[in-house]
């Protein structure tokens, strides 16, 4: 089910959804959040929005890595398919150009990703 929540603390409705994907998915909130995508951009030599820093910080948080096995001839899950697939777990998806946050059934965002494909995922399991 999607969640329309802005975890922006002044609820702006930037590029930001980086953040707010890590941020919901880890429960640290938007500032921590950006903080350590700063931190691991700065290490890396990178941005905070780029695929390697969001793996950095997830996996230092204790996040695995998922990958998508698409079968010749299906389709890559949705946002909304995969949240209903993975109830147990919190997740943040990388769909194009955009990375939203997963949990315990529902997607979490400024707008109704559910409808986009799932190229990447990062999880951590709820009780871990």
């Amino acid at each position: 089910m999607y969640v329309n929540y802005n975890v922006n603390p002044k609820k702006k409705k930037t590029g930001d959804c980086v953040v707010r994907a890590v941020a919901v998915a880890t429960g640290l909130g938007w500032d921590e959040s950006f903080k350590l995508l700063t931190e691991a951009a700065f290490r890396l030599k990178t941005v905070p929005d780029e695929t390697e820093a969001v793996h950095d910080v997830l996996m230092r948080l204790g996040f695995k890595e998922g990958k998508i096995r698409v079968p010749k001839g299906s389709k890559r899950p949705t946002v909304a398919q995969f949240a209903q697939m993975h109830p147990d777990w919190y997740a943040v998806l990388r769909v194009s150009h955009h990375l939203v946050a997963t949990g315990r059934g529902n997607y979490v965002d400024i707008w109704d990703s559910g409808r986009c494909s799932v190229y990447k995922y990062w999880y951590k399991e709820i009780n871990s």
